[in-house]
């Protein structure tokens, strides 16, 4: 008997994380074929419109992000059989990672609220942060992503995000005062040995999300370098912290 693919059985428990909040989130309706971020899509990387099934990235690399998109988007990439390429955010995350040396078949693509924005824009303060139960839910959730990739490195796009994790995870606890990057910075932005819970520990760190990069990164500072020169240094001291081999 065949077992089911990982991402495909972590869409089966998103139900746990409902009920959404009402006029605000919906639930994404399916997983679609090609490229997206989970819950999205499988959280692989593949070609557009692809049905395959690529290997699970275990212990691998998780690239952690805020939330997917609206519905209306969603439904765009749906029926251009997956998110663009081109994108600001999927464009710049795979050059920031190529040019660290990460390999992005060893990355699984996700983010910590699941569901869509029902509408507006799908930049801004997420509509659904309010409901305290259900950030509850997603944060629970988070740590079933985590028990299912088992990651050695964890990549978190945005402030937002890091404000999530470090709600979630003992060990960053000092990240929950954080406002800014340069907060971010003074603290530290690569943390080793985070606890993740059921004995699995992996390296956090913290980066600007792809789509603010070009206008923000310039305010990073790590190592005695700042701006790009910072971030690539944060990712290759994250890298190497993990354990995980370079991309060759």
């Amino acid at each position: 008997m065949t077992s089911m693919h990982e991402a495909i059985t972590l869409w089966d428990k998103v139900a746990s994380v409902a009920p959404y909040p009402p006029g605000l989130v919906v639930p994404v309706p399916e997983l679609m074929k090609g490229r997206a971020f989970f819950p999205g899509g499988i959280g692989l990387i593949r070609e557009p419109g692809s049905t395959e099934l690529p290997r699970w990235p275990l212990n691998g690399v998780m690239i952690l992000g805020h939330d997917f998109d609206t519905l209306a988007n969603y439904r765009k990439s749906l029926k251009r059989g997956g998110e663009s390429a081109k994108s600001p955010t999927w464009g710049t995350v795979l050059d920031v990672l190529q040019k660290a040396n990460i390999d992005h078949g060893e990355c699984f693509f996700t983010n910590v609220y699941m569901g869509l924005r029902e509408h507006g824009k799908n930049s801004g303060p997420f509509p659904g942060r309010h409901d305290t139960a259900y950030v509850d839910r997603c944060l629970v959730f988070l740590a079933v992503q985590f028990a299912a990739q088992k990651p050695r490195l964890i990549v978190v796009l945005g402030a937002p995000a890091f404000a999530l994790i470090a709600k979630r995870l003992g060990d960053l606890s000092d990240w929950r005062a954080a406002k800014t990057f340069a907060d971010i910075d003074r603290i530290g932005p690569v943390r080793p040995s985070v606890a993740l819970g059921g004995g699995q520990v992996a390296t956090v760190v913290s980066l600007i999300h792809p789509s603010y990069r070009e206008r923000n990164v310039g305010k990073r500072s790590y190592a005695g370098v700042s701006g790009h020169d910072a971030e690539m240094a944060m990712l290759r001291d994250a890298l190497k912290s993990s354990g995980l081999p370079p991309l060759r």
